[in-house]
C-alpha cells in the first residue's frame, strides 16, 4: 500500500473508544503468618499481656465497596500464651475460656464505615463461651504495594462472656476490662479486582501511513464530554474536577509521528498524550492491524487496528482516591479509518 491518509470514523457502528480500566484492590488474602491478635488485662493493678497463636479468618475488604466487605476472624483459644505455662492451663480451664466446649472465639463484621482516608469503624460480634455481644472496632489501613496492614485496639468486658467464673467472677484480683489488640496483614488476589470501563462516544482523528517506507503518522482527538459510564450520575462525577474537569479541558489528544513496524504492519507507536492540559510521551502498542482495498459500503480503501496505552492516571492529575481506586489505566482504542 502506497502512502495514505485516512480519516477515523466513529466507534462502533461509527469510530474511536477508549476504555479507562481502574483496578481497585479487594483484599481477601489473610497473611495469618506475619499477623497478630494480642490482648491485655490488669491483675491486681498490674498490667500483662497475652496473645493467640493460632487464627484463621475470611476477608473481603475493598474500600470502594464497604457495603460488601467483610471479615470473620476465628481465634483458636488453647493457643493463648501469656508466657506463663501454669497460666495458660489455667486460662482453657472450664472456669475462663472452657476450651472442650467452645474452642474458638469468633469476631463477625457487619457493617464498614470510612472515618478517614485510612481509618474504618467496623460494627461486628464477637462470640466467645456460646455468648454473642456487640462489639464497635476502629481499624488503621497501611496500603504498601500489594498488601495493607489494619491494626487497632477495642475494649471488652470479661464478665459479658462469662470469662472467670466461681470465684473469679469478682474483679477484684483480675479486672473485668480487656483490650484486645490486632495488626493482620492481608493481600490482594488478581482475581478479586474489580474493573471499571468507561467509553468516550466523541472521537475524530487522521491517520498517515505508507507501508513501503514504513512511516506514518496518527492524529487523534477524544471529546472528553462525551464519556459514558452506563450511570449519568458518574458521569458527572468522572467530568469532575477530581477526573477529567471537563468544563476546563473539554478534550484530550494523542499524537504520534514514530510508528514502529514489523515487516508491513505497525505494530506500535510512540506519541504524545494530552489530557487536562498535561503532555506526556506514550507508547501505544497495536494489536491488531488489517487493511481492506475496497471498503463495501464507502468504496474506498480502509484500516481497522486495536491498539492500547497505559498509563498512570496520577501523571495527568487525576491522583483522586488513589491507591483505593487504581493508578493504573488501560486505554483501548478501536479504530476504523478510511481513505481521503
Amino acid at each position: 500500500m502506497k502512502k495514505s491518509v485516512f480519516v477515523s470514523l466513529l466507534i462502533g457502528s461509527l469510530g474511536l473508544s477508549a476504555s479507562l480500566a481502574a483496578n481497585a484492590k479487594n483484599y481477601q488474602a489473610l497473611d495469618t503468618q506475619n499477623s497478630e491478635i494480642g490482648f491485655q488485662y490488669s491483675q491486681m493493678g498490674v498490667k500483662l499481656d497475652g496473645q493467640f497463636r493460632k487464627f484463621e479468618g475470611e476477608l473481603n475488604f475493598n474500600p470502594e465497596a464497604l457495603d460488601q466487605s467483610k471479615v470473620v476472624l476465628k481465634v483458636a483459644l488453647d493457643s493463648v500464651d501469656t508466657g506463663s505455662e501454669e497460666a495458660d492451663d489455667e486460662l482453657q480451664d472450664v472456669r475462663w475460656f472452657d476450651i472442650d466446649a467452645h474452642p474458638q472465639a469468633v469476631f463477625s463484621s457487619k457493617s464498614f464505615r470510612a472515618v478517614s482516608a485510612q481509618q474504618y469503624e467496623v460494627q461486628g460480634t464477637l462470640q466467645i463461651k456460646g455468648r454473642e455481644q456487640p462489639v464497635t472496632v476502629m481499624a488503621t489501613m497501611a496500603p504498601e504495594g500489594d498488601k495493607a496492614t489494619f491494626s487497632g485496639a477495642f475494649e471488652i468486658k470479661r464478665g459479658d462472656f462469662s470469662i472467670g467464673e466461681g470465684s473469679w467472677s469478682t474483679y477484684d484480683i483480675v479486672a473485668n476490662e480487656i483490650t484486645v489488640n490486632f495488626k493482620i496483614d492481608a493481600n490482594y488476589k488478581h482475581l478479586g479486582l474489580s474493573t471499571q470501563s468507561q467509553r468516550f462516544d466523541k472521537a475524530q482523528g487522521t491517520v498517515t501511513l505508507d507501508q513501503e517506507a514504513k512511516t506514518g503518522s496518527i492524529d487523534m482527538k477524544v471529546d472528553t464530554r462525551s464519556v459514558s459510564t452506563g450511570f449519568p450520575l458518574f458521569n458527572e462525577h468522572i467530568q469532575g474536577k477530581d477526573h477529567f474537569n471537563t468544563e476546563q479541558f473539554p478534550e484530550a489528544t494523542f499524537v504520534s509521528k514514530d510508528i514502529q513496524f514489523d515487516g508491513d504492519k505497525p505494530v506500535s507507536a510512540k506519541g504524545d498524550l494530552t489530557i487536562k492540559g498535561i503532555t506526556k510521551p506514550v507508547t501505544m502498542t497495536i494489536e491488531s492491524f488489517l487493511t481492506m482495498p475496497k471498503h463495501p459500503m464507502m468504496n474506498k480503501p480502509a484500516l481497522g487496528a486495536d491498539g492500547k496505552i497505559e498509563i498512570k492516571r496520577s501523571e495527568f492529575g487525576m491522583a483522586a482516591n488513589v491507591p483505593y481506586v487504581g493508578d493504573e489505566v488501560t486505554i483501548r482504542i478501536a479504530l476504523e479509518a478510511i481513505a481521503q
